[in-house]
């Protein structure tokens, strides 16, 4: 079940799971520049298989890039 758009201003547990997969972390104020689409993405994009995780880590580093102008920050994995 995917969380209603109201619970989507935080960084739902299913998205930061998957940011420690592909190890990321992003802040909460960069979370809420996303769009509502671009978060909602996050949420359901499958991150399990080798090539979902460099997809998703591509995702992530890129919509970063978009809204701060800066690479995102890794994470210890």
């Amino acid at each position: 079940m995917s969380p209603e758009p109201d619970d989507l201003e935080l960084i739902p547990r299913v998205v930061r799971d998957k940011l420690n997969r592909v190890g990321i972390k992003i802040h909460v104020k960069d979370w809420q520049r996303f769009s509502l689409a671009e978060r909602r993405q996050l949420v359901e994009q499958p991150c399990h298989s080798e090539g979902e995780v460099e997809v998703y880590r591509a995702v992530v580093e890129r919509l970063v890039r978009k809204y701060t102008g800066r690479a995102p920050e890794r994470s210890r994995m």
